[in-house]
């Protein structure tokens, strides 16, 4: 399934794998940087044929995938058994990101999880090294021996890279861990860290810039580059969360709701929606109400599919779909949940309601402007 440039693959012990639109671009480069070089190598395949080397090629993206995505199973099932889901995992232009549907409940769980992601690369590689000693001892497998060689050194490199200590690579979330056990302040320890994730972004940009002006490497220094900012912005973007989740917690929705939501009657029609409604607001959804109370939600893309003849027909009360937990909450719920229930079920917007009455309605726009500063 195509969701935003995003493909979903399947599921895997309950979490969603996919890949990002961008991944197609690493597969392509690894494919053809591996069928011209390590496998047009004739010291180390003799007589390879055009064919043997992009087959070859295109094995060799197809491990990278499983390489990483193994790595980020094993933070994912490392965060399972300390309470915390996730909600997918997807490969894109720069690696795999698993998506944790909480922070770490302690130090420990934070170092645990994030070392299980570089243990499972080294497993990882041990062992493709030991399947190409094996299959070094049999006559003709030449293809195998490079193949395996090359997953072996990718895990190696996966792992060692990731350990490097700055945030939010691996390494960076150990020494999270490390900080927040000894300072017992998370906020801090992500404080701390995240500079450090920016400084080493700030080294990566460097090189780059230095890698095209010294050498005229366009290719390695421009991916340099890229990766230095990914880094920076991520590190960033993480600790920016962190201090959401320890301004929200304890503090209730009702805070942060907005309380004057635009809603819609039942009985008007198809048509008075789309042009009273929808065109003036652009929103993707309408609560339905008879007087305050709450009947469901009508969605607009689903009313605007609705056959054009049908529109001065048919009522908003006929498209209307019934509420769930998934899109309600009341208002004296901790808004750390509000928050982490948006990300989780992918709502941009939760229905606050009490008793049967809508009272509001909350974005994640709402909880950030709300957590603004005043002008005093």
């Amino acid at each position: 399934m195509l969701r935003s440039g995003r493909i979903d693959v399947g599921r895997l012990f309950g979490i969603t794998v996919g890949f990002d639109l961008s991944w197609l671009i690493i597969a392509a480069l690894v494919t053809y940087s591996l069928a011209t070089g390590v496998f047009a190598d004739p010291d180390k395949l003799p007589g390879a044929s055009d064919s043997l080397r992009w087959l070859l090629g295109g094995v060799g993206a197809v491990c990278l995938f499983t390489s990483v995505l193994f790595h980020e199973f094993a933070h994912a099932l490392a965060a399972r058994q300390y309470g915390v889901g996730t909600r997918r995992i997807t490969l894109f232009l720069f690696g795999g990101v698993a998506e944790l549907d909480d922070e770490p409940p302690t130090p420990l769980a934070e170092f645990v999880i994030a070392l299980a992601g570089p243990a499972a690369s080294l497993v990882a590689a041990l062992i493709s090294f030991a399947v190409a000693r094996v299959a070094g001892s049999m006559a003709g497998s030449e293809p195998l021996v490079v193949a395996m060689v090359w997953v072996a050194q990718i895990n190696l490199m996966l792992a060692l890279f990731n350990l490097v200590p700055a945030f939010p690579l691996d390494g960076g979330r150990v020494l999270r861990s490390i900080l927040w056990w000894w300072r017992k302040d998370l906020l801090s320890a992500t404080r701390i860290s995240s500079a450090i994730g920016q400084g080493f972004a700030f080294i990566l940009l460097g090189l780059g810039i230095l890698r095209i002006l010294a050498s005229g490497s366009i290719t390695d220094g421009v991916w340099l580059c890229l990766i230095g900012m990914f880094i920076r912005n991520a590190a960033r973007s993480a600790y920016r969360e962190v201090a959401w989740r320890q301004l929200l917690a304890g503090e209730p929705v009702s805070q942060f709701m907005r309380r004057d939501p635009v809603v819609v009657p039942r009985h008007i029609s198809i048509e008075e929606l789309m042009s009273s409604y929808v065109q003036p607001h652009r929103l993707s959804s309408f609560p339905v109400v008879d007087d305050r109370r709450l009947l469901g939600v009508v969605n607009a893309r689903l009313a605007a599919q609705t056959p054009r003849i049908e529109w001065d027909r048919q009522s908003v009360g006929t498209l209307t779909e019934p509420c769930s937990t998934t899109n309600t909450v009341a208002p004296e719920t901790d808004a750390l949940e509000a928050f982490g229930r948006m990300r989780r079920g992918r709502q941009p917007r939760l229905l606050v309601v009490e008793g049967e009455d809508l009272v509001g309605t909350l974005t994640l726009a709402d909880l950030l402007k709300g957590l603004s500063p005043r002008p005093s």
